[in-house]
């Protein structure tokens, strides 16, 4: 009986043979750009249906090392060979791998940033070519961080590469990018540049909760800078600690640790090297009979939940006309945080009549570079200059600074969440509540003058066209209900919370979900994928609250941490909200009984309730709306705080 030899053809075609031999001859054929980059998208098609043929793929190379390589040219599109260059059978090309040599060991501390980054970008390309991806990418990742790369180039590259914050995290902790031996010997303009480069990253991943991994190495680079006396680095380091850590942790127990270890060291520095450097502490005290001035700081005057509040309290002030008093607005106008909005100083702050200093005017503090102690130096010497009485921060490491060496007589801390903030030379801490007068008791624990909450209704609710709102509401499901959420992501990551969520989702399938604000989605997304309801989730990312507030059926306030202004913002607009009683006063206070919750139960029958009772969701919505109007009154909030003021002088 003769043999039949049997062979698994499924997936196989004479076709795909014939198209491996047109690739051949094309190839051969082709001796300019256009035509090679036309080229590619068959090559990894191709490779997504069987392993490219060695032979091709060394023609391939020798192609691109003849058109673009020897001409020391490349193209971003050329990255994404890395899913086809993987074989190890593929023989190393020694003629890029020496122009790769001549690159980085002869020219590249002779040219400047740009050409740096052009230089590294090759680099690469020949590691991937010559099947090294991984190394290649660490070599890459550890010197784009030396120079700050930033270039739209370089986001293409790491997009088409795949490389996500995860593996950049990963590459800063195992080269040992912020170990103590290594960072502590690079010039400052160097350690600047990879914590900026970070910071790049965190934009373009949209806050990778992964950075908590770095708060222990970014501590420890602290105390080493504290140790050196470097004041420089000990306000450059101690931003970026508490601006990663403090974003994506959000609950007492993080603001408690970052106060303990990271604000009160850092604070006995500062006390210390002004000792030691002969910056003398204010030692005016106010005049009696003249106007009191009162000074507030924040870290940049752009729009955001800090900035509104800040805003209705001016215009609280701007209201009252008190001739007691003289109020100026200074910023520290941080570039790392894109800086100030001169659209916020000229429209809001400016027309009400109040003198505005921003750091960025009082020196060479433009560029991602500059000296936050210079900017720090200068911006108090301006304070001291304008005689402030009262002196009032939100925090910051600059805050720190100016409070520690002491700006002016009275220093106060002005809470918007955080209660923990125990520098040296604070005199007071106020914060934002429910009451009706201002008030004596703990917050957080800690001792604070408590007066009335002071949003703006013109900022809460502003006049939005309907034309506008109807464009949005027409993105979603016209016969779904919209819930939804705004405020930062990592709000939501509680499992209890999206847990709740699910479930009302399940429960009623007459809903959809949007989710309104910056962050890591991936946690979330996971989850819902897992419950199965990601088919109904909207990811909308930053948004703007006074449109989406409009379309909203329903808020679902994320717990143990609740949404802050977006909150008041939803209330303005009559929005029915379901919360989640939490140990804090300050927030059940604003929060209706009817649709306050005190278990994970109650508050999905409270939404279930919501979606399935008309009546009862507006009933919900305009109390909310009568609530808040009560309850926020600028002008009274303001006229409280400067009878607070006046008695503390």
């Amino acid at each position: 009986m003769e043999k039949q030899l049997i062979f698994n053809t499924e997936g196989i075609s004479m076709d795909n043979f014939a198209d491996m031999d047109g690739l051949r001859l094309s190839l051969q054929s082709t001796y300019d750009k256009n035509s090679l980059l036309e080229l590619l998208d068959k090559v990894l098609d191709m490779g997504e249906i069987r392993e490219i043929p060695i032979d091709i793929l060394q023609l391939l190379r020798e192609k691109i090392f003849l058109i673009f390589i020897n001409k020391l040219e490349f193209d971003t599109k050329l990255f994404r060979l890395h899913k086809v260059f993987n074989n190890d059978l593929i023989p190393y090309h020694k003629g890029m791998a020496h122009i790769k040599d001549r690159l980085l060991f002869d020219y590249y501390e002779r040219v400047d940033v740009v050409n740096k980054e052009a230089i590294l970008m090759l680099a690469l390309l020949i590691d991937i070519l010559n099947n090294d991806k991984d190394r290649g990418i660490k070599d890459f990742i550890m010197q784009c961080a030396d120079i700050f790369s930033r270039s739209k180039t370089f986001g293409e590259i790491i997009n088409n590469l795949h490389i996500t914050a995860e593996d950049i995290v990963d590459i800063y902790i195992e080269s040992g990018i912020l170990s103590p031996d290594i960072f502590m010997k690079k010039a400052i303009n160097i350690q600047k540049n990879n914590l900026l480069f970070l910071r790049l990253i965190w934009l373009l991943s949209d806050a990778p909760v992964c950075y908590t991994r770095l708060y222990d190495l970014l501590k420890t680079l602290l105390y080493e800078s504290i140790k050196a006396k470097n004041i420089e680095l000990v306000l450059y380091i101690g931003f970026f600690t508490r601006y990663y850590y403090g974003n994506l942790q959000v609950d007492m127990d993080a603001w408690k640790r970052l106060d303990e270890e990271i604000e009160k060291p850092m604070s006995d520095f500062f006390v210390r090297y002004c000792r030691e450097n002969n910056i003398l502490p204010c030692s005016r005290m106010p005049e009696k009979g003249k106007k009191i001035k009162v000074g507030y700081i924040y870290q940049r005057l752009a729009m955001s939940s800090p900035v509104t509040v800040l805003l209705s309290l001016l215009y609280g002030h701007y209201l009252n006309q008190n001739p007691d008093f003289e109020f100026y607005v200074y910023s520290c106008d941080y570039k790392e945080k894109i800086g100030d909005d001169q659209g916020v100083i000229d429209k809001f702050i400016r027309p009400m009549g109040f003198k505005c200093i921003s750091a960025g005017n009082l020196g060479e503090f433009n560029d991602y570079q500059h000296s936050h102690f210079e900017k720090a130096m200068a911006l108090r010497r301006q304070i001291i200059k304008d005689e402030i009485d009262i002196f009032v921060t939100t925090g910051t490491q600059i805050g720190n600074f100016l409070v520690s060496s002491r700006v002016a007589p009275i220093q106060i801390y002005w809470s918007h969440g955080d209660p923990y903030w125990s520098v040296n030379n604070l005199d007071y801490r106020i914060v934002h509540s429910a009451e009706k007068s201002v008030t004596k008791g703990l917050y957080g624990g800690m001792e604070y003058f408590k007066f009335p909450n002071l949003m703006s209704m013109e900022l809460l609710n502003p006049n939005i066209s309907p034309e506008k709102i109807e464009k949005i509401r027409l993105k979603f499901p016209e016969d779904k209900i919209l819930l939804g959420v705004f405020g930062r992501l990592v709000k939501l990551y509680h499992p209890d919370y999206l847990f709740a969520v699910s479930e009302i989702l399940k429960k009623n399938q007459e809903t959809v979900f949007l989710i309104c604000g910056s962050g890591d989605n991936e946690p979330i997304k996971k989850y819902f994928e897992i419950a199965g309801c990601i088919d109904r989730v909207y990811f909308e990312g930053h948004v703007n609250p006074n449109i989406y507030g409009h379309i909203i059926d329903i808020a679902l306030d994320p717990f143990p941490i609740p949404m802050g202004v977006a909150f008041l913002e939803l209330q303005a607009k009559g929005k029915p909200i379901v919360s989640y009683k939490v140990n804090l006063y300050e927030i059940n206070e604003f929060r209706l009984k009817d649709v306050l919750a005190s278990t994970t139960g109650e508050y999905i029958q409270i939404a279930g309730k919501l979606i399935k009772d008309e009546m009862f969701r507006k009933e919900i919505g305009e109390k909310y709306r009568k609530f808040v109007e009560e309850k926020l009154d600028c002008q009274r909030a303001a006229k409280e705080l400067e009878r607070l003021y006046k008695g503390l002088i």
